[in-house]
Parts: structure tokens; sequence; C-alpha cells
């Protein structure tokens, strides 16, 4: 499980990495309940377009073959979704820090997701019952401070 856990971490981080590289960027203020518990953002396996159509409320960004990158609503800054083979692996919301706090992004998560702690400053969180695990932490992006909510399949196979 450590090592599931800290794998899970590094797709968050490169995922992370990528949404900052394709440079989504601008100024957004919904509720953070209805965002965190959409389960489009965890159904994994679902393709490009069906994300794209569970999306298409919102202002489209950045689109590719296993990228998507969505403009958020009120709390939620950006929304992005990665693909591989086999669909839909990884998800991550980032909401700016003046917007919401990190107790209310935590407790909109718990209700489905069991607490395992904390680790380098990512709050680390884990469905069984879906296969997810769900981390929380601090990310800058030139001046601005977000919390980044990643989520990722365990054990796709």
């Amino acid at each position: 499980m450590k090592q599931l856990v800290l794998n899970g971490l590094k797709i968050i981080s490169i995922l992370f990495a990528l949404f900052i590289q394709i440079g989504c960027s601008s100024e957004s203020s919904e509720s953070t309940g209805s965002i965190v518990s959409n389960s489009l953002y965890t159904k994994w396996g679902i393709s490009v377009s069906d994300v794209l159509k569970g999306m298409e409320q919102y202002q489209l960004e950045s689109v590719d073959n296993d990228y998507v990158c969505c403009k958020g609503e009120k709390n939620v800054h950006k929304m992005s979704f990665l693909f591989d083979e086999n669909g839909l692996c990884s998800s991550l919301l980032l909401f700016p820090k003046d917007k919401i706090t990190l107790e209310s992004l935590q407790s909109s998560v718990s209700g489905n997701y069991e607490y395992l702690g904390e680790r380098g400053g990512t709050h680390i969180l884990v469905n069984r019952v879906n296969n997810t695990m769900a981390t929380i932490s601090e990310k800058v992006q030139g001046s601005e401070e977000y919390y980044a909510l990643g989520y990722i399949v365990l054990n796709p196979d």
C-alpha cells in the first residue's frame, strides 16, 4: 500500500506539473461540495469525449488525446483530466487559497474517503470502495497560491 501511495503521489505531481506547463490560467470565484463530489472526476476509464460531454458547461482551455483542462467557476480555478490507454486515470482541481480553507476542502472530501495522514505537506485520503486515492496539497503558480485536490485510480488493472 505504501508503494501504491507513493506512486499515486508521483502521478499527481506529474499531472500538476503538466497542468502548470500547459499554462491554464485565469481568474475565477461554485459550491465546493458540488464540485468535489462530481463523480466525473473519478469515473476511471471514461474517454476524453465522455469528459468533454460532462464538462460542456465549462470553458475548455486545452485538450488533446491524453489531457483536458477546463476553466473553473466560483471557488474552482481549474479542472484537469489525464488519460492513458485505459481512459481517465487522474484528475486535478485547483482552488485559490483566498476562496477556500483547507479545512472546508478536507471536509468536502472526507465523507467518502478515509484519511490516511499527511506526508511532506500532502494530505492523503483513500476510498477503497471506488479504488481511488485523493490528495490535497498547497501549490504556488507565480504569485498565486492554490490548494490542489488530486484524484488517482488505485490498482488500475
